[in-house]
């Protein structure tokens, strides 16, 4: 049975007249658990087939391996934007065996003073996800500080961010959408500076460019409980869901744990609250809709 059946059946269930009446509150409580659970479990194990069936498929194409290929660009603000945010797309990219991993850091996190600290703390993060160092570029620009009341220059980020996906040969780049997830200044001008490389048509040919979706803080912060959501309003939208393994999010936060210098109270309840170490829900960033 597919993932949209079980959805369908469930929503079929839960409006159907009285319902809650013959359930009663409690036991719809504990329902919406073991559905959430359900629906997650069967998400991961679907992801992993087809995970398994294309890169076999790709692996029987007649296709050179540089056809094959494929590079993804990750345009972060900071050092720990990667795993706090970003890890259930980089781990569902990199099981991929054709697809190669970039991430492009637009400051180096000198908010504190502690930059080169910051920068190798990424490294480690991004080795534990899969990331090799080389995939890495870690920018310290005046111009791009790392502080929540700098204003970052959308044309310079632009031309920062058009050079890394030459340089890597990228055909998909990916950033936040224009709410930032946390709303912090430096994640919208990511997200600014390559709208506005899309709505110049500046982008190369063939290149595609992604957003990270923001929610509401109580989805938010609802861990597990907040997949089914996810799910249903992308089927509804047309958005896509990249879901972790529970393996997949015990690495993303093992990767969290190698930001030392950023491990203080709020984050750690962020790493174990946080929908986003969870899951992803990504939309293709267009003109119109992001005008």
């Amino acid at each position: 049975m597919s993932l949209k059946k079980v959805i369908t059946i469930i929503m079929n269930l839960v409006t159907e007249s009285k319902f809650e009446e013959r359930v009663g509150p409690l036991s719809l409580i504990a329902l919406y658990v073991f559905l959430t659970l359900l629906i997650y479990l069967i998400a991961v194990y679907r992801r992993g087939k087809l995970r398994e069936e294309d890169n076999e498929r790709l692996g029987r194409s007649r296709a050179t391996i540089a056809e094959k290929s494929r590079t993804v660009l990750l345009v972060i603000s900071h050092p720990d934007d990667e795993c706090m945010f970003f890890s259930p797309s980089i781990l569902a990219l990199n099981s991929n065996l054709y697809t190669s991993v970039h991430i492009l850091c637009l400051s180096n996190g000198d908010y504190y003073g502690q930059g080169d600290l910051r920068e190798k703390e990424l490294i480690l993060s991004c080795a534990i996800l899969g990331i090799p160092s080389c995939n890495v570029t870690v920018l310290n620009e005046s111009e791009l500080p790392d502080d929540p009341n700098a204003l970052w220059d959308e044309e310079l980020v632009s031309k920062l961010v058009l050079h890394q996906i030459v340089k890597c040969d990228a055909q998909i780049v990916l950033t936040f959408d224009k709410h930032g997830v946390s709303s912090h200044p430096n994640h919208i001008a990511a997200y600014n500076g390559i709208r506005k490389l899309v709505v110049q048509r500046q982008l190369p040919s063939g290149v595609r460019a992604f957003c990270l979706e923001s929610i509401g803080i109580v989805r938010k912060y609802c861990s597990f409980l907040e997949v089914p959501i996810s799910f249903i309003l992308c089927a509804i939208r047309g958005n896509k869901v990249l879901v972790s393994s529970p393996y997949g999010v015990l690495r993303a936060q093992r990767a969290m744990r190698a930001h030392a210098s950023q491990f203080v109270w709020f984050r750690v309840l962020n790493m174990f609250f946080s929908r986003y170490f969870i899951i992803n829900t990504i939309r293709s960033l267009k003109i119109k809709e992001d005008s």
